[in-house]
């Protein structure tokens, strides 16, 4: 939700030797900007390369963006992945909860434990909760909470979308998620039977905390199914 990119550095490390000279393009949203998901797609479509077959990986509040994106018939898409990331609202009981927090508290201290905890889990190390806090430490609380009400009142469109979706895909599923309970993660089975789910042994940061098993689930993707036309 950060849209730093920052916290990619692990996954960018792991991605280099299980994909070799595959080309990885990291996303970086504005950091001053509050816009919710309309805004930030057209900011996407105006950036992502027109001319060349592309494989997009969104990350948790990115997803549906993904989604989005996959469905613009002006990009070669030729897959989409999702990481631990949902097509509607992961945790519809905290809407209100959310809509009355004040945006302040997102980047105080006690927030940012408890994010990096049910982000990162309990074993990051002191580099990897360095880097949570950097990238954090970029995005204003305004951005944040724009970002984080754009998740609870996330488009039923998005569903939708995900459901008729003519692309391969792929959805990386964390088994110690706290953020996105297992429910998200299989409706988008229900949504869309057959879609490829791979569970990983982490936490909500699978990128983070498991690169090289992400990216290696990445890598054979982009080499096998997304080289194909149609869907799974």
């Amino acid at each position: 939700m950060d849209g730093t990119g920052l916290l990619f550095e692990p996954f960018i490390r792991a991605w280099q030797t299980a994909a070799g000279p595959a080309e990885l393009q990291v996303m970086r949203y504005p950091d001053d900007q509050a816009w919710g998901y309309d805004a930030l797609q057209r900011w996407l479509q105006g950036r992502l390369p027109r001319q060349e077959p592309l494989v997009l990986l969104g990350e948790s509040f990115s997803g549906p963006l993904a989604v989005r994106l996959a469905a613009d018939p002006g990009l070669q898409i030729r897959g989409l992945i999702l990481c631990a990331s949902f097509v509607q609202c992961p945790r519809p009981s905290l809407r209100a909860p959310a809509a009355r927090l004040p945006a302040r508290l997102l980047t105080g201290r006690p927030s940012l434990e408890l994010a990096q905890r049910a982000i990162l889990g309990t074993r990051a190390d002191a580099g990897l909760r360095d880097l949570f806090a950097q990238a954090l430490g970029q995005v204003s609380p305004e951005v944040l909470k724009t970002r984080l009400m754009a998740v609870m009142q996330l488009d039923p469109s998005i569903a939708r979308h995900w459901a008729s979706l003519q692309r391969p895909t792929l959805s990386l599923c964390a088994s110690r998620d706290w953020l996105v309970p297992a429910s998200a993660s299989r409706a988008l089975q229900r949504l869309r039977p057959g879609a490829d789910l791979r569970w990983l042994p982490a936490p909500h940061g699978v990128l983070q905390t498991a690169p090289q098993q992400a990216a290696t689930a990445v890598a054979d993707f982009v080499r096998g199914p997304a080289t194909c036309a149609g869907r799974p």
